[in-house]
């Protein structure tokens, strides 16, 4: 019984890219969904912080093209000096994720989630695990799919056998993405069954490392114009936020507010054709315009019947 759930469980796992010896490490975190169709996912990988510390975090070609929360470091530190270094991650697959497919082989293979570059700090041994692993399963319900996982190690040799490698420089999308962030604020809308149990939600993102972030804001206006937006129509949010008008008939502001008193926002505009009530009057104009082109063509027919034929007409 427990074999047969193991076998058709989604596992979480590292596949180790580059060697020490490089003078980094560099892992792919990979998802495999054991044939069965996943919808979201969400864990912390775990590692030694006093021998080796985060390098970059690539999101580049991952499975997952919604997040909730990109990959995202944080430590803590122990009474005897140990460094716990973790990393957050919480993706959403729209239409669901059941393995990389190729005409290069048969079947169906596991897909990358980001990939981890550590750069070596002290020599030691430590071991990168997963911790708080969470998969759901694309069945319309979000239900939560069994996960295992799986651990990897990591040895750091003395720190004067290895090269000395330059800062790793980003290239292609996550290039962009991390030039992008200049911008601080992004929100955007999804609707996914693993979130909010399928109901429009706005996702924000923004980089607590350029500022202080106290809180977040989101207003449902009819105002496109922020300024004009009613005090009472702000509320206080947190990502996801669920929105109160699931017509998205609704100007949706976001705003970022910071410690130093400074303001970020984002204006998304509504998609007038979820509106049930409007796309009524749409139907009617167009049945309306539709008579009346063919009422003007007839006519003109009848007026070029005329003019060809006077004789026949009194």
């Amino acid at each position: 019984m427990f074999e047969s759930a193991v076998a058709h469980s989604a596992e979480l796992f590292l596949v180790q890219t580059k060697d020490i010896r490089s003078g980094l490490v560099v892992f792919d975190v990979m998802l495999d969904p054991e044939g069965e169709a996943i919808n979201a996912f969400s864990g912390t990988l775990s590692f030694p912080g006093d021998i080796a510390s985060v390098e970059l975090i690539d999101t580049v070609s991952s499975v997952a093209p919604l997040w909730v929360t990109r990959p995202k470091e944080s430590s803590n530190t122990f009474s005897d000096g140990k460094i716990e270094a973790n990393i957050f991650f919480e993706g959403v697959v729209p239409g669901g994720f059941d393995g990389i497919r190729s005409p290069y082989y048969e079947g169906k293979r596991a897909g990358k989630i980001f990939t981890l570059v550590l750069r070596p700090k002290a020599q030691g041994e430590g071991i990168l695990a997963f911790k708080d692993s969470l998969v759901l399963r694309n069945d319309g319900k979000a239900t939560p799919a069994f996960v295992t996982t799986r651990i990897a190690t990591i040895t750091i040799p003395d720190l004067k056998t290895l090269p000395n490698v330059p800062k790793v420089k980003l290239t292609g999308s996550q290039k962009e993405y991390e030039e992008a962030k200049e911008k601080t604020l992004d929100a955007y809308i999804v609707k996914d069954d693993a979130l909010a149990e399928g109901r429009f939600v706005v996702l924000i993102e923004d980089d607590t490392s350029r500022h202080t972030i106290v809180g977040y804001r989101v207003a449902e206006s009819k105002s496109a114009i922020t300024r004009d937006v009613p005090f009472f129509e702000w509320k206080d949010a947190s990502s996801p936020f669920i929105l109160s008008f699931q017509k998205r008939d609704r100007f949706i502001h976001v705003q970022s507010m910071y410690a130093d008193g400074t303001r970020t926002t984002k204006i998304i505009p509504p998609v007038e054709n979820t509106s049930d009530e409007l796309t009524l009057w749409r139907i009617l104009i167009g049945i309306a315009i539709g008579i009346f082109v063919v009422y003007v063509l007839q006519k003109r027919h009848a007026l070029q019947s005329i003019l060809r034929h006077p004789k026949n007409n009194p």
